[in-house]
């Protein structure tokens, strides 16, 4: 629920694009739609399979988290979105393609999960698995995104025995 009635997140299938697409619905409380965005990887590719995992409010806005797989290649995108109150896109990062500029280039970043921080700020968290003969460790790092999208600050959290992670949230 928000100030205009009800935001869905839905996915469908486009007959544009022939493809399944994410959706942001925005109705009233009597469920006439009042707007309907439309998120994919690539709407020109028929291959795609978007859905939208996730919508946090914002100052001025929501951040999506977007699962889109390649479906020849089965390899799962992980997008974050952000958008303003009325869904128009203001920046998106593909977290499955995301280079910090703070973290080794030859690790292997696991997206885990995105968070709004401090109303307008975005956190996202990673782990780069190290594994030996005898045990798995992780790191964990976060990113922490501004409003506009760009990097400002980044953390890591030494290596720890592995462990099941959960979404991110925040206060």
């Amino acid at each position: 629920p928000n100030e205009d009635g009800l935001l869905i997140a839905a996915s469908g299938f486009d007959s544009t694009s022939m493809s399944t697409v994410a959706e942001l619905i925005q109705t009233d409380l009597e469920a006439n739609i009042l707007w309907k965005k439309i998120y994919s990887a690539d709407l020109n590719a028929m291959h795609f399979s978007d859905r939208m995992a996730r919508i946090e409010p914002m100052k001025s806005g929501y951040l999506l988290t977007m699962n889109s797989r390649d479906v020849p290649v089965w390899h799962t995108h992980h997008y974050i979105i952000r958008v303003d109150n009325q869904g128009n896109e203001i920046w998106r990062k593909n977290m499955r393609n995301y280079e910090s500029s703070s973290t080794p280039s030859d690790s292997l970043y696991a997206f885990q999960s995105a968070a709004v921080f401090q109303s307008n700020h975005v956190i996202a968290l990673y782990t780069i698995p190290h594994e030996t003969d005898t045990s798995l460790h992780v790191n964990l790092f976060m990113i922490e995104f501004d409003e506009n999208g760009n990097e400002i600050d980044y953390k890591i959290y030494p290596k720890k025995p592995s462990i099941v992670f959960s979404e991110l949230f925040t206060n």
